[in-house]
């Protein structure tokens, strides 16, 4: 890769601020595949921590705000916000043409959900779900145990 993915994270709250972002931090000072260059968040003080995390990103109070500004330097969004919010900023983003990364539950009803995965598939933009359990730790050590059947994992999943 010549540069780093450029992308913003949009909503600041407890699963960005202590889950995603320190990752990207982690790659800008190790291996620069990833450079965090917008964060949105409609909270003053969620804006301020990541401003002190990211002192080099732009800081905006909406999705709206940061997907103006910021597409063309993209190439990616991570939506962070409250599940309510996911199906209007993935599809924002998908009509800008960026790649959505997308907390969990990626909607909030089978409608949006669908109408979200065809909008990434008309944009050939990749759309992808943060549905992490089945790969937690936890999960895998109890399922190694024989404390979870398949059909528990499977609904984790």
């Amino acid at each position: 890769m010549n540069r780093p993915l450029r992308g913003a994270i949009i909503g600041f709250g407890f699963i960005s601020g202590r889950g995603h972002a320190p990752t990207y931090a982690k790659s800008m000072s190790t291996d620069r595949t990833i450079e965090i260059v917008a964060v949105g968040d409609a909270c003053e003080a969620r804006r301020q921590v990541a401003r002190a995390m990211f002192p080099d990103a732009r800081i905006y109070d909406s999705h709206t705000a940061s997907l103006e500004s910021e597409a063309s330097r993209l190439d990616f969004v991570d939506i962070s916000t409250p599940p309510a919010h996911h199906a209007e900023i993935a599809h924002a983003a998908f009509d800008r043409r960026l790649h959505v990364l997308c907390e969990k539950p990626m909607a909030i009803s089978s409608e949006q959900a669908k109408g979200m995965l065809q909008h990434a598939l008309e944009a050939r933009r990749v759309f992808f779900p943060c549905h992490n359990y089945k790969h937690a730790p936890v999960v895998k050590g109890t399922r190694n145990a024989g404390l979870l059947t398949e059909t528990v994992v499977e609904e984790l999943a």
